[in-house]
């Protein structure tokens, strides 16, 4: 993310909750496997992107900071720190998201309380985009403009909404699709860690399937490859291979921001 965007935020948003039901109750052992990522790009001289990945917690997010070098920097970062410092992996995985949006919710005041130390226009913040999963199940938190797709029998999904004005001027029928890239307002998101202390984390629960394929990115790939780039990119190949083609393709059509990009697979044992 660029350190001179604009930020927004619409604090009546409210926290949206799907959930997906298995085809049976049945555990099927997975085995997960992943590879992170994470570039400066072609046009921007420090990197605000910071990432978590840990194939034994079951656990990854990236973070894309704001507020400039130093505050991005510190913000995204953050994020990754306190997960280090103070998460443990719970026996279920809805204790185990309690206890991440408790970490994510007090790096949010740490932020707003840093910010605020320095003058009342700061802002250090970071959007996230997180997956956690245990046995057939996944759930993922995220704030703001980095995705998450999914890549499941030949078609991507993105299980993220953008958090970000043009979305929600779309979803009003405001403007099209198509006009999104050349609005004036495309750099505005309306949600972050670290800019409002009544922060809300979107929410989905989610059934994992065999061969799920999971990809976690900031705004920098997003921007730079379409569904159908991803898709053509991460639709079969390794995990490592995989994820290396993405951040490559994305330097390639111009690496206007800072990318980062995690790839996620489930195997069946």
């Amino acid at each position: 993310m660029a350190s001179d965007e604009d930020i927004t935020i619409n604090v009546t948003t409210i926290r949206r909750q799907s959930d997906e039901s298995s085809s049976s109750d049945e555990i099927i052992p997975l085995t997960v496997l992943s590879h992170s990522l994470t570039d400066v790009g072609r046009k921007r001289l420090h990197n605000e992107d910071s990432f978590y990945s840990s194939d034994e917690k079951c656990l990854w997010f990236v973070a894309d900071g704001m507020g400039g070098h130093n505050a991005g920097d510190f913000a995204s970062q953050s994020l990754v720190n306190d997960v280090e410092a103070f998460y443990t992996p719970a026996d279920s995985i809805d204790d185990s998201v309690i206890k991440l949006e408790e970490t994510i919710q007090q790096t949010n005041l740490n932020l707003i309380k840093r910010a605020s130390n320095i003058n009342d226009d700061t802002i250090i913040g970071a959007t996230i985009a997180l997956f956690i999963s245990k046995d057939n199940q996944g759930v993922i938190l995220w704030a703001g403009d980095s995705r998450i797709y999914r890549i499941r029998s030949g078609s991507i999904e993105q299980l993220t909404t953008d958090h970000s004005l043009v979305n929600d001027m779309i979803e009003q029928n405001l403007i099209e699709l198509n006009e999104a890239e050349s609005h004036p307002d495309k750099n505005k998101i309306t949600r972050a860690v670290g800019y409002d202390k009544d922060l809300v984390l979107a929410y989905r629960k989610l059934a994992i399937q065999p061969g799920d394929r999971y990809i976690l990115c900031s705004d920098g790939l997003s921007k730079e490859l379409s569904d159908e780039d991803i898709l053509a990119i991460a639709g079969n190949g390794s995990t490592a291979t995989t994820n290396q083609a993405l951040m490559q393709k994305a330097l390639e059509k111009g690496g206007r921001d800072n990318i980062t990009t995690i790839t996620i697979d489930f195997f069946k044992e």
